[in-house]
Formats: structure tokens, sequence, C-alpha cells
């Protein structure tokens, strides 16, 4: 039995119900605005006791000047609750607080889609969202941990599916997608700029999953513009926003302990060449695309992304490995494609992953429609004809 409840058996609940009660009231009386430690205590307790979650989201006025963390407090009782009846009260909480499109969606794509080298680095990249996410508010670690994932795949691998995915699995967090060709530097005559869309992403949202796809394209500093985008990346991955990249809005210590300890950032990208197969295959024999070992030793030995920039992240890589025939195979089968339509072997080859599934599926689709087509205007000839 363990020391907490040998406590109770001898000696009950009122001492600990009223070092908790006196512990609580010094908390609310010191000057500190904010409290952290109660109001974390708190963000965990409304997660799992509905009468108290249901007491908080009917106070409009809290519901209105506290959006993200009522929103905080509906996903995290929504991740904690078992589909059902449970999830379902949540839903109509939230409809009454005016919040129901804050949910994730009822149907979602869940990880039993997912081939088996996208379930391995769908795993790890939760357990890595889940411990960043704890450990907020937790005291400092000797220890810097290192919860900054790169995904690694050719096109088609499923990298910003597993981002959502991620989202979802975590009751509904936001996922803002920034890519290198979308990154709007400050000063420039775009607006808003990509600082700004983060500050006022991070002003609605308590949480947030930053995905940062294309990595591989944020080019060497071969150019001004591309010298800013770099510098102004590295500051997002530091935490860290410069004073003068504090765009139209004002960076408040808020918001800029939210970047710190609430933005779950993942990075991804193809590195396109490295997933190139080999020449010189023999006749006959299909070429087979490298695997995720040679893919990413090809990456590092070429050194195709700067050495201040791979320190920023995990070093262990989650690499989704190739559409295997055998991974082709159990999506048709899952999706009840029918027979003819795609072929495993084939699709493995083309090296195009997942969108040869949508390859495939579009041009049944469209040859299905054209056959449609053919019919109607025959008929339509034909009753013509018997007209005239």
């Amino acid at each position: 039995m363990n020391p907490l409840s040998l406590f109770i058996r001898h000696e009950g609940l009122g001492p600990l119900m009223k070092s908790t009660e006196d512990r609580f009231t010094r908390l609310l009386l010191e000057t500190e605005p904010s409290h952290p430690a109660l109001l974390n205590f708190v963000t965990h307790l409304a997660a799992t006791d509905m009468p108290l979650l249901e007491h908080i989201l009917s106070n409009s006025q809290l519901v209105s000047e506290q959006t993200a963390w009522t929103i905080l407090l509906l996903r995290e009782a929504y991740a904690a609750a078992a589909p059902g009846s449970s999830r379902n009260f949540l839903r109509r909480l939230a409809r009454k607080a005016g919040l129901a499109n804050r949910l994730p969606p009822t149907v979602s794509a869940g990880v039993g889609t997912l081939t088996a080298s996208q379930t391995s680095a769908f795993k790890k990249l939760r357990a890595m969202a889940e411990v960043y996410f704890q450990q907020a508010g937790a005291p400092a670690s000797p220890v810097k941990l290192r919860l900054t994932p790169l995904l690694v795949g050719s096109s088609g691998t499923g990298k910003s599916h597993l981002a959502h995915l991620l989202g979802n699995a975590l009751g509904g967090v936001r996922v803002l997608t920034l890519t290198v060709g979308s990154w709007m530097v400050e000063g420039s005559r775009h607006d808003p700029s990509t600082l700004e869309v983060i500050r006022q992403t991070l002003e609605e949202e308590e949480r947030l999953i930053l995905f940062i796809d294309e990595l591989d394209k944020f080019s060497a500093m071969d150019s001004g513009w591309a010298l800013a985008q770099v510098t102004e990346l590295f500051a997002v991955l530091d935490r860290q926003i410069p004073s003068s990249g504090a765009g139209k809005g004002a960076w408040n210590e808020t918001l800029r302990a939210r970047l710190r300890e609430k933005v779950f950032i993942v990075a991804a990208g193809a590195w396109q060449t490295a997933w190139q197969t080999n020449p010189g295959q023999r006749a006959g024999f299909a070429p087979a695309p490298p695997t995720g070992l040679e893919a990413v030793e090809k990456i590092r030995r070429a050194r195709l992304i700067p050495d201040e920039l791979l320190f920023r992240f995990s070093s262990d890589w989650l690499v989704l490995e190739p559409y295997t025939r055998a991974d082709f195979a159990a999506i048709a089968e899952r999706l009840e494609i029918p027979a003819g339509v795609l072929d495993p072997v084939v699709a493995e080859v083309s090296g195009k992953n997942f969108r040869y599934v949508e390859d495939c599926v579009s041009a049944a689709v469209v040859a299905q429609q054209m056959t449609v087509n053919a019919a109607r205007s025959a008929a339509q000839f034909i009753g013509h004809e018997t007209m005239e």
C-alpha cells in the first residue's frame, strides 16, 4: 500500500482536505496573477470530473474571456473520455458553450488505416508530443529533452497525415501547417507575415501543433530572402521570437510562454532525390526503391540539410518507408477497390506511394463517368431517331 493510502486509512480524508483547501486559498491570495500550479491542477481535474467541467462551461463570461483555456479543458476531457456516451455528453456541453466546432470530428482516420512504417512512426510521434505537453509547467530538468521530431519520407508517404492524426489523437489540438513556399518574412510586402500568423493563432489556441513541411526546401543562404526565412525558422525552433519580429501585434509574455511550453513542433521533408532507385538494375527485375536506412544515409552523407538546422531536431528521425506491394494490397482491401483497378506490384514500382492509389481510383471513376456519358448519348440518339 502506498504512503498516501495508508495515511488516509489511519487519519481519514479530513486533514488532507483541510490542507488542500488552505493551500488553494493561499495560492489565490498571492500576488502572482497566473497561479500556474493551481491552474494545472484544475485543468487536469476538470478533464476527468464532468460535473466540474459542466459548471465551468456554464459560465458564459468565463468562456468568453478565457476561450483558449475552456477549449483546452474540453479537449483534455475529450481525449480522456471513452468513445460513446461520455464523448456524446462532452459534445452536448460544447454545443451549449458555443464551442462545438472546437472538438475533433466524430469520424476520423484511425491508426488502423496506417502502414506498418506509419504506425511505428506515429507511436513515437504521439509519445513525444505527450511528454512535451506533460512537462509544461513542471520543474526544470538539468537535461533538456529533445522533443522536436523530424519526419523523413518520400512524397506521398503520409507525413502531413500523421501530423493531423496526432492532433485528433490528442483531443483535437489544432495543426498549423507552414511550408517554405508560404513562409513570408517580417518586413516584406506580404501581409500577414508567418510570425504574425503564428502569433494570431496562439491568441486563439491554448495548445498547438506547428507542422513545418518541406524542410528540405529551405535553401542554403543563397539570397537575402532565404537568409531571412532561415533566420526566422531558427527563431521559431528555438522558441525565441526577436523583438523586431513582433509584427503588428505584441508578443506579450503569455504568448511567448505558449510558444515555449504549449507548441509541439513537427518538421518534415521528402529529400526526394535520396529515394530514387539506383541505376543498373537487371532486365526483367522491377527496381526497388532504397530503404529508409539507405535514404537517411544518403541525406546525412550529402549534407542535404545544414548542421545548424539538423541539430535543432531529435537525432532519431522518424522515417516513413515507401509503400510496399503488401501495403498497397492491404489498402485495396480496406478501401474495397474493385479488382483490376490497382496492381500492387506496379504500384510499388511507381514510387508514388498513396498518390498512386489516388491516381488509380481517380482514373477508374473518370472512366466510369465516361461510360455513363456514352450510354446517355447513345440513348438520346436512339430517342431522336425514333421521333423522326
